[in-house]
């Protein structure tokens, strides 16, 4: 029976294979984004992978797995810096969070550029009483979280994925945004 990765690995190549015949830009695109996606899976999976049956994840892990595979546009237009206090999460924790960082940080770096040279990403997860906080934010225009988002697909994805988690999301615009999704530790909830 094929295991995880050697399913993405061919759900990769078939995306891939798709983009490639794909005629229209938009097409392509959406493809385009699809293939990140498995990537930031495929990241959280490997970590995942404990022949010793660990059931935790190093925070800290994840978020430098997740940074390794976000494309950014751009790479010398976008610094890119994480800090992580959680400690260990629990694994079913690791693929929606991967999902909603790879999300918001694609969006970050590129809206938070906004015509200019250089934009700063940070990413952050800490502990607080029982759940964890997970932050991504910009040095860029920043925005205001409007109802008409939940139906774009990026942020859709990233408010069914915090659901999944049972946990919130909220955008606070100061210099830049700041993106941040609290979600209670699985362990806290029985």
């Amino acid at each position: 029976m094929p295991n995880g990765s050697s399913i993405l690995r061919l759900v990769d190549a078939v995306l891939k294979e798709v983009q490639r015949q794909a005629r229209g830009t938009e097409a392509r695109r959406l493809i385009q984004h699809a293939i990140q996606r498995v990537a930031a899976i495929s990241a959280a999976q490997g970590l995942l992978h404990d022949p010793d049956g660990v059931t935790r994840i190093n925070g800290w892990d994840l978020l430098t797995a997740i940074c390794l595979t976000v494309p950014l546009p751009m790479q010398d237009t976008v610094e890119l810096l994480s800090e992580s206090s959680a400690g260990d999460l629990a694994s079913e924790t690791a693929m929606p969070l991967g999902l909603i960082a790879k999300e918001l940080i694609t969006n970050a770096a590129k809206h938070g550029l906004a015509g200019r040279s250089k934009v700063t990403v940070r990413i952050g997860m800490r502990r607080e009483a029982g759940s964890y906080i997970f932050t991504v934010e910009d040095d860029g225009p920043g925005f205001v979280l409007q109802p008409d988002h939940a139906r774009s697909l990026g942020l859709g994805l990233v408010l069914a994925l915090t659901r999944q988690l049972s946990g919130t999301f909220e955008v606070e615009r100061g210099p830049g945004a700041r993106c941040i999704v609290r979600f209670p530790d699985p362990r806290t909830l029985n």
